[in-house]
């Protein structure tokens, strides 16, 4: 497999970042207050963007009743973050939301990068490929005015047409 190298021949890939997108969602338990959840929260993305992550969104849904216990709690609160973070440096946010007491359960799931569909790509590629062919036909002929637009200025009276077609029909 070939791995691209600096100048000094050290691999570029060590410099660069992949982050991936993630989403993270919580079930908090319930016995504690909506200020200690917030805190709880806000603690996880502190940690998240010390660790490099960047947060795209988070969505708190508030206490919820549960379809299941889950360690004997029957409601909690819901939370879903969305970031983006080195994979590497994802079980560390796993070992943090596993020592949090408030957190009943969590998941974290990899997002996939945006696809763009196939009817999308054609229509962007037609639009800029038109842009670009009205670009060069207006760089190459300057402003000059078609036959039809001649036309369309030019207004003919009825009288002036009556008296064409008696003259076409009397030959």
């Amino acid at each position: 497999m070939f791995t691209p190298r600096n100048l000094d021949g050290r691999n570029l890939y060590d410099k660069i970042d992949f982050m991936r997108d993630y989403e993270l969602t919580l079930i908090l338990s319930p016995v504690t207050s909506e200020a200690e959840v917030n805190d709880t929260t806000q603690e996880l993305i502190s940690f998240l963007q010390e660790e490099g992550g960047i947060l795209y969104d988070q969505t708190f849904l508030g206490k919820k009743p549960l379809l299941a216990p889950v360690k004997h709690q029957t409601e909690g609160y819901l939370g879903l973050v969305r970031f983006g973070l080195h994979p590497e440096k994802l079980s560390s946010l796993e070992k943090k939301c596993k020592e949090k007491g408030q957190i009943l359960r969590f998941m974290m799931l990899s997002r996939p990068p945006k696809r763009v569909e196939k009817s999308e790509k054609m229509i962007l590629a037609k639009s800029s490929q038109s842009k670009q062919e009205t670009l060069l036909t207006q760089q190459r002929e300057p402003a000059t005015q078609t036959p039809l637009e001649e036309n369309r200025e030019k207004k003919v009276d009825l009288q002036d047409i009556e008296e064409k077609l008696k003259e076409i029909f009397k030959e």
